[in-house]
């Protein structure tokens, strides 16, 4: 709102919309025992059932080491994510944030073999969720969830984080972990001053007049 009137006061023209929501949990002054508590029963009953049925270990990694990402790799490449897309870059800054200590790698292994991983850092009080994958054939162990539960324990009760951040996107999953739902908005400027401004400002005009509205 600040943007948007700042630039229709210098003459362009402004309008914003919900682009996609941020999800958030508030764990300051919280243990993993209290949060786990006030996750739904249904997740929770899951979790212990699973572990205690089929042995899923998990190892939570601080420093960046190669065959751990080559897991990490071979996991995301299997999973329902698709392609990378930048996966030079992913190691790259992954590598960088390990050097200042803010890696967090989860990966969690059934009789020896990955089967789910997570990518997280931790840094300024916050944690905030990367990447996140499981190999299909693997579904029936929930893997996703041990991993999960046991990644939000190490940065909780080990890092003593005060805000776990799962990043953008509204899977549903996430309310399940998390508290608070963010919007996030977009904001679209034209300057009406120049003809590709006014033609930009008109046609943003159009679609919001026939924009449908958000549903509950």
């Amino acid at each position: 709102d600040i943007i948007e009137k700042a630039f229709r006061r210098g003459g362009w023209f402004a309008t914003s919309h919900v682009k996609t929501v941020n999800w958030t949990a508030n764990v300051k002054g919280v243990s993993f025992s209290e949060f786990w508590a006030a996750r739904p029963g249904e997740v929770r009953s899951t979790h212990d059932r699973k572990l205690k049925k089929h042995g899923v270990t998990v190892d939570i990694y601080t420093a960046f080491d190669p065959d751990v990402w080559a897991e990490y790799e071979d996991i995301y490449g299997e999973s329902w994510k698709g392609d990378e897309g930048a996966p030079q870059f992913l190691r790259a800054m992954f590598e960088h944030e390990a050097k200042h200590g803010a890696l967090r790698i989860g990966i969690a292994r059934k009789d020896g073999r990955a089967i789910a991983a997570q990518l997280w850092t931790v840094e300024g009080g916050s944690a905030i969720i990367h990447k996140l994958a499981y190999r299909p054939d693997a579904s029936e162990y929930s893997p996703g969830t041990i991993l999960t539960a046991a990644m939000f324990k190490h940065v909780i009760d080990t890092d003593k984080v005060s805000l776990i951040d799962y990043g953008t996107g509204d899977d549903r999953y996430k309310a399940t972990w998390m508290d608070t739902r963010n919007d996030l908005y977009e904001v679209q400027l034209y300057n009406v001053k120049t003809i590709s401004g006014l033609f930009g400002a008109l046609k943003a005009m159009a679609k919001g007049l026939f924009r449908k509205p958000a549903m509950d």
